[in-house]
């Protein structure tokens, strides 16, 4: 089996954007969080405002100079921010880490995510994610192949597909 198999994570251009950002290594045990309450990883640095509506911030956890074949990234989303409409030739693995927010394929009914929920997009699926209009959402966003073009964007939500409504 090849590497790649082993890693099916991450996407949007949470990809571009994280592999640029310096991971944070393992070469020490960080401090234990266990007790502190508030966000595990770091809010990162601003996603592009082309890409996204709202606040949203993006903190690289993976990329290309960790030599996986995968990358993965943080990202978090304020409350009513989300992504514009986008694929992933790859696919993208959402792992939901905090708060509520929402996720929808196009041509499907959009769900509601809560922590601990998973999304596996399927490659070249056009999708939209972000968080609910009161509250703030945390996703690790994986994406499988370091190779592929990581995101391919569209054009912003409407309102109305935001609200679910048709």
């Amino acid at each position: 089996m090849r590497k790649r198999h082993f890693c099916t994570v991450l996407g949007l251009q949470v990809l571009a954007t994280a592999a640029a950002l310096p991971s944070r290594g393992q070469t020490s045990s960080p401090p234990s969080t266990s007790s502190v309450p508030g966000p595990i990883f770091a809010k990162g640095q601003p996603a592009p405002a082309a890409n996204f509506t709202g606040q949203v911030w993006v903190q690289g956890l993976v990329g290309k100079e960790d030599q996986y074949p995968c990358g993965a990234g943080s990202v978090q989303f304020a409350p009513g921010a989300r992504s514009h409409w986008h694929q992933h030739p790859a696919g993208q693995i959402l792992l939901i880490v905090e708060g509520t927010g929402y996720y929808q394929e196009k041509g499907q009914a959009r769900r509601v995510l809560r922590k601990g929920d998973v999304i596996k997009a399927p490659a070249g699926v056009e999708h939209w994610h972000g968080a609910a209009p009161t509250t703030a959402m945390t996703h690790v966003a994986i994406t499988p192949d370091l190779e592929a073009v990581p995101v391919v964007w569209g054009r912003a939500v409407t309102q109305a597909e935001y609200l679910g409504k048709p």
